[in-house]
């Protein structure tokens, strides 16, 4: 009688076992990888604000008598806001003394302001 064989195969029940464990590891880690997206969009939105608020700051420091300069002559100029073209820019206030613009990213949760005092981050409904 000639000696059993021993194969260095996996059995069928090893290779589901594999998969299974792939598939909850899946099912685990794709939720929260998606979710890792939010934070960088609101991150895009107040870094777009911030240079916003730079350059209209600077504008203002080199012509003091112009008024504010509005957002979109401003966008050309950021870099910051370019980079990301989902962004929401607008300007609500331009005057000599003052100026408001708002950010936003579609898929963020924070609408950030950028006004004359500063940089103002709140929570969208």
């Amino acid at each position: 009688m000639p000696p059993p064989r021993h194969t260095q195969a996996f059995t069928l029940i090893e290779l589901l076992m594999i998969l299974a464990i792939i598939g909850i590891l899946a099912v685990v880690l794709i939720p929260n990888l998606l979710n890792a997206r939010r934070p960088a969009y609101d991150a895009a939105a107040l870094i777009c604000a911030r240079t916003l608020w730079q350059y209209a700051i600077a504008d203002h420091l080199d012509t003091p008598a112009a008024p504010f300069a509005t957002a979109q002559t401003l966008i050309p100029r950021a870099p910051a806001c370019l980079a990301t073209p989902q962004l929401t820019i607008q300007t609500q206030t331009t005057l000599p003394t003052t100026f408001e613009y708002t950010v936003f990213h579609p898929g963020g949760r924070n609408l950030v302001t950028a006004t004359r005092q500063g940089i103002q981050v709140t929570r969208r409904p």
